[in-house]
Formats: C-alpha cells, sequence, structure tokens
C-alpha cells in the first residue's frame, strides 16, 4: 500500500489463470479497450462468485511493458488477486513480465451497482473518479523518471 497526495493505492497482482477462465467463458461479449463494459457484462452474469466469494469491483490503473499506467477496471478476489477478463486482449507478447495493477478503489456489488446507477449506467464512473485521476496523472509528472497515467 502506498498513499499518494492523500489517495491509498493497493499494489495487486494479475490471476492469469482465473482472468482466463472468465475470459474464455465470456469471450464471445468481451471487447477491446472496454474494460468498464466488460466487467459490468460478467458481474450481470456472475453475480454469485461475488456474493459467495467476496469479489470486488477494482478500479485503477494496470502497468503496460514500458511501466505506463492505464486507467482500468477488473475483479479482485478474495485473495486480493486481481481477476482481469480483458487482460487476454492484451498483447503482451514482447514481455514476460506480467502487469502490476494499482487500485485506488475497490466496490463491493451493491457500492459498484449504486455508483453505476447514479452514473446514468455507464460503468465507467469517470466523472466520479476525476479528482483522482487528476491527482495522479500530476503526481506522476512530477517523478523522476515521470510516470505516465493514460486513458485509453
Amino acid at each position: 500500500m502506498r498513499i499518494i497526495d492523500g489517495i491509498t493505492i493497493h499494489e495487486h497482482e494479475l490471476n492469469h489463470k482465473l482472468s482466463k477462465e472468465i475470459y474464455e467463458e465470456f469471450r464471445e461479449f468481451i471487447q477491446e479497450q472496454q474494460c468498464y463494459n466488460n466487467v459490468y457484462y460478467v458481474l450481470s452474469k456472475c453475480i454469485h462468485k461475488f456474493k459467495e466469494q467476496g469479489w470486488k469491483i477494482g478500479y485503477g490503473y494496470f502497468s503496460d511493458v514500458n511501466e505506463h499506467y492505464f486507467r482500468h477496471c477488473y475483479f479482485v478476489n478474495e485473495e486480493e488477486m486481481v481477476i482481469d477478463p480483458t487482460y487476454m486482449l492484451f498483447n503482451f507478447s514482447v514481455s514476460t513480465k506480467p502487469p502490476v495493477y494499482w487500485t485506488f478503489s475497490l466496490l463491493n456489488v451493491v457500492e459498484y451497482l449504486s455508483l453505476v446507477g447514479n452514473n446514468d449506467n455507464r460503468p465507467e464512473l469517470l466523472k466520479h473518479y476525476e479528482s483522482v485521476h487528476h491527482t495522479l496523472f500530476t503526481w506522476g509528472l512530477k517523478q523522476e523518471p515521470k510516470i505516465a497515467f493514460w486513458d485509453y
């Protein structure tokens, strides 16, 4: 855990096996660069995993091979590992290093659905987390070497 200008960040690792299983189960519906919609769709189809196993919805960033951070949405299981249904669509063939996930918000199902409902049923929650993104972007520019936080 680290605190960046008042924002608590938890670092999580990818659970490749579970990410692949979720991707395979829902692959016909999972789309590239649609992580928010992908998470919303998977949640709607297997809400029991969240209720029974304590999975949560994570908002944050993931790192690519160049250590750029991209805004992202994914699941975090009871073991604090990321399950990322969108991950299988990324081309990380140039690196054996798995991505790192920086999570600034973990939501249970009720919290998540409430926020999405208050956001005109749009799961990206850009307005809700606008100040967090701005703070991290500004902080990243002050670092040496600079850390890039991107929307994609």
